[in-house]
């Protein structure tokens, strides 16, 4: 009875390259997209510079896996991604969004962004700031960054004060509220299929989700 099928791992798009010495994750979903009862199939945590237009144009090719494209940034500053050790830079995935929006009708992009990280100033905060808006993520999360022993940055100089980094992560939430609110207007008038997942049977109540939104409260 399984509905929906979430293919997830740290770096998802990295699938077969332990096995297979190759990128096969297209393989993967051509398979798991014959197996009859699925309805939809979902990719999370799918990095930037992994994600090819061979991979692109094969998603398009199958009805089942949905354009929800989960793409961990933490920042846009490419400095910043750097300092980070992030994989590729602001400028490709500003072209690789542009990519996945010619191919799809209406595909989902998320990300998840870190403000705060040591050494990060006005303007690095003001290129991610920027990205935003010229991205118009559908889905973003974002936090404020903390020390963690027994990584690179836990001793790294250039500390930013916590009040600095909530009134940036307050800055930028409320640019993503007013994308968020923008997209959202796009909507109006459209019909969506939904699964549903849960209902109230003696108040005819039912709540559920469409393709745009992850499970398990991923997504509000």
């Amino acid at each position: 009875g399984v509905k929906e099928l979430v293919l997830i791992a740290q770096d998802t798009t990295k699938y077969g390259v332990d096995l297979y010495g190759k990128r096969s994750l297209l393989d993967l979903l051509k398979k798991v997209h014959e197996i009859e009862g699925f309805h939809w199939i979902r990719i999370l945590y799918m990095y930037p510079d992994e994600i090819d237009d061979e991979l692109i144009e094969g998603m398009a090719q199958l009805p089942k896996v949905v354009p929800y494209f989960d793409i961990p940034m933490q920042h846009a500053n490419n400095r910043m991604l750097e300092l980070m050790n992030r994989r590729g830079h602001k400028e490709d995935v500003l072209e690789l969004c542009k990519k996945i929006r010619s191919t799809f009708a209406y595909p989902t992009l998320r990300t998840t962004f870190i403000v705060g990280f040591p050494t990060e100033s006005d303007e690095d905060f003001a290129d991610l700031m920027q990205f935003v808006e010229d991205v118009h993520w559908d889905r973003m999360g974002a936090f404020t960054y903390s020390p963690e022993e027994d990584t690179p940055a836990f001793d790294m100089d250039g500390a930013i004060d916590e009040e600095i980094k909530n009134q940036r992560l307050d800055e930028l939430m409320q640019l993503q509220q007013e994308v968020s609110f923008a997209n959202q207007q796009k909507m109006i008038g459209k019909t969506l299929e939904v699964l549903v997942e849960d209902q109230d049977g003696l108040r005819g109540v039912y709540r559920g989700r469409s393709v745009h939104d992850a499970p398990d409260e991923v997504d509000g």
